[in-house]
Order: C-alpha cells, then structure tokens, then sequence
C-alpha cells in the first residue's frame, strides 16, 4: 500500500531529476531538452507545492532561453524568479 509520505516522496524525487536532468542537459548544450525538463520539473514542483525547486527552476528557464535569443520569454521567467522569491520571503 502506497502511503501519502511515499508518494510525496517519489514526486519530490522526480522534481529533483527534472532539475538535475535540465542541468546536465544545459551543460550539454542541448538547449531543448533542458528547457523541457525544467518544466516539467516547475509543473510537478506547483503541482505539489515543493517551493524550493521553482526559484531555480526559472533561473535555468530564463537562461536557456537568452541563451536561444527568446528574450521574451527569458525576460518572462526572470520575473517569475523574483515573484517566487518575494512570495517565499513573504510566507516564511
């Protein structure tokens, strides 16, 4: 029988290889890839209210997409950074 605690967990485990795979991914220089596991590793992360992984997550967004030249959406998740880390400053 599955118990809430593992459940939690198993998702925080899978946030943290999103965010560790995004990263390898950056290193590689596979732009792509690591901007899809960002998000998925920020859709879990909301999904389940694991804050510590969503500042980082948006930084990496952020720079991946300069990196590309998506300055919009580079400039996007920047601010995202700041709000999350306002939001928790606030809520600690």
């Amino acid at each position: 029988e599955l118990t809430n605690e593992y459940i939690v967990d198993m998702k925080r485990l899978s946030a943290v290889s999103f965010h560790n795979r995004g990263l390898c991914y950056l290193d590689l220089w596979n732009i792509e890839e690591a901007i899809i596991a960002f998000k998925d590793c920020i859709k879990i992360s909301e999904e389940s209210n694991f804050i510590d992984y969503l500042v980082p997550c948006y930084c990496s967004l952020s720079f991946a997409f300069s990196c590309i030249g998506y300055l919009e959406q580079a400039f996007y998740f920047a601010r995202e950074s700041e709000r999350k880390i306002k939001a928790t400053k606030l809520s600690v």
